[in-house]
């Protein structure tokens, strides 16, 4: 796992209540975290201040698991 997928991984679980050993980049956002849409949002938005991206285009319910998030922020990052 790189220094950015755990970043990632660890605003998900503070921002999710969920432990880290749980979130894998299958885990889906709703299903499996119980996030609800506006969670996910929250979520973006922390991850737009953490990374210095803007992701404002980005729909929440459109991220279905931790792996596309993470390939997103990558993609932004790159």
């Amino acid at each position: 796992m790189t220094k950015l997928e755990e970043k990632i991984i660890n605003l998900i679980s503070e921002n999710l209540g969920v432990a880290k050993e749980e979130i894998t980049p299958e885990s889906s956002l709703r299903k499996d975290l119980g996030a609800a849409t506006l969670t996910i949002t929250d979520l973006l938005a922390k991850i737009q201040e953490e990374f210095n991206l803007d992701l404002e285009e980005v729909e929440a319910e459109k991220i279905k698991t931790v792996g596309q998030l993470i390939n997103l922020v990558v993609a932004e990052v790159e």
